[in-house]
């Protein structure tokens, strides 16, 4: 089994830092999206439903990813944007289940197995959690999947949590 620990942890605490940008590069407003026409060209027909074009999302999905010896480590997450806010003990208030980004909850992939602050995780795909606190964060590899937020959080599914 591979000791990945230290990089997987460093992944995912320099992801959640360095995508919480300011949000000027992804910010829009209907104004600066494409017409209908200028987007699927003139509809020619007597009856057309016109699908719009999504708006970009406020803050996007991200990818982190890295190889090791062969295994591959994958964190998927929503890159959130502080517009000016402070997010830890305000926005995202201490001691407090967080889906660390946002949107979707942050996923963990790895192809083979892997130590993962002190978890020995299978090959596999996990949610990730924290519990954000002054001086500490915990960390939680949970088995739900596909959830929204944090709203839906079963600690039942935890699969283990550690301290950074």
């Amino acid at each position: 089994m591979l000791r990945l620990q230290l990089i997987a942890v460093s992944i995912l605490l320099l992801t959640t830092s360095t995508y919480c940008g300011d949000g000027t590069s992804v910010e829009s407003t209907a104004s600066n999206q494409p017409t209908d026409t200028e987007a699927f060209g003139t509809a020619t027909y007597d009856t057309a439903t016109v699908v719009p074009p999504p708006l970009a999302r406020k803050s996007p999905i991200a990818v982190a990813r890295t190889e090791i010896s062969g295994t591959y480590v994958k964190i998927v997450f929503g890159a959130p944007q502080k517009r000016g806010r402070v997010v830890f003990g305000a926005l995202e208030p201490f001691g407090q289940i967080w889906r660390l980004g946002a949107n979707e909850t942050t996923e963990i992939t790895t192809t083979d197995r892997l130590s993962f602050g002190g978890l020995d995780l299978e090959a596999g795909t996990y949610a990730l959690f924290a519990i954000p606190e002054p001086d500490k964060w915990t960390i939680i590899v949970n088995a739900g999947l596909g959830q929204w937020g944090a709203y839906d959080y079963d600690e039942s599914l935890d699969i283990g949590r550690f301290e950074v």
